[in-house]
């Protein structure tokens, strides 16, 4: 991400082995992208590591209200599919006021999963917040590459937005010294323009003597600066 456009990009504590999040601060809006690994299998003990990685997206979420979500990663549940699973994530989504993505209408993602080459199911999904869901989203599709080695393949979302929004600094070169480079006559002429300069200031010593650490007297100030 080029560098002008976020003041700043943050690495959100999840506490969880399943999900991870960085929190973007434009000048304009924040934004909140998460990535989540959900338990493919459905005994009891998995179940309940769903509900709980569920648990702790919300509560990271909610923590961070304020901003435009992007929820990416392999749930393990297909939205189409009438299952326990599915009706929680549907849930979820409706409480936190998050869109899936596969109720997008010109989403080309078919399948993202396949099974001996068979059966094959769309697990993997992006969830967004509702204005990103309604303004910004482009397209979004699934890349079909003989290349790839997972069984999954990889889901891909373009956003769109408003690029005179953004605050974008032009790069400047700012040109440093390379001492690296320095030969002895160098620093020999270094250092006489050194003492040259510091024998040039002429100290106050009525600065100097002052023994008020919290001093606020302008002329003190100025002396020793």
């Amino acid at each position: 991400m080029r560098q002008g456009l976020c003041s700043s990009v943050k690495y959100v504590e999840t506490h969880s082995r399943r999900v991870c999040a960085i929190r973007c601060d434009f000048s304009f809006c924040q934004l909140f992208l998460m990535n989540v690994y959900m338990p493919n299998k459905k005994d009891d003990n998995t179940k309940v590591e769903f509900f709980d990685t569920l648990r702790v997206t919300e509560n990271i979420l909610v923590a961070n209200a304020s901003c435009q979500v992007v929820f990416g990663g392999d749930f393990n549940v297909e939205f189409s599919r009438a299952s326990c699973d599915s009706y929680v994530l549907k849930d979820f989504c409706v409480r936190i006021k998050l869109y899936p993505l596969t109720d997008y209408n010109h989403s080309q993602v078919d399948y993202s999963y396949y099974f001996a080459m068979r059966h094959f199911h769309t697990l993997d999904h992006f969830i967004v917040s509702v204005q990103i869901f309604q303004e910004s989203v482009n397209k979004m599709f699934v890349i079909h590459d003989v290349d790839t080695l997972s069984d999954h393949e990889p889901i891909c979302l373009h956003l769109k937005c408003d690029v005179s929004r953004f605050n974008v600094q032009d790069r400047r070169f700012v040109p440093n010294i390379a001492w690296h480079k320095a030969k002895q006559d160098n620093f020999l002429a270094y250092y006489a323009c050194l003492c040259e300069a510091l024998n040039g200031i002429e100290p106050s010593d009525v600065a100097l003597s002052c023994k008020n650490v919290h001093c606020k007297i302008k002329s003190h100030l100025s002396a020793l600066n």
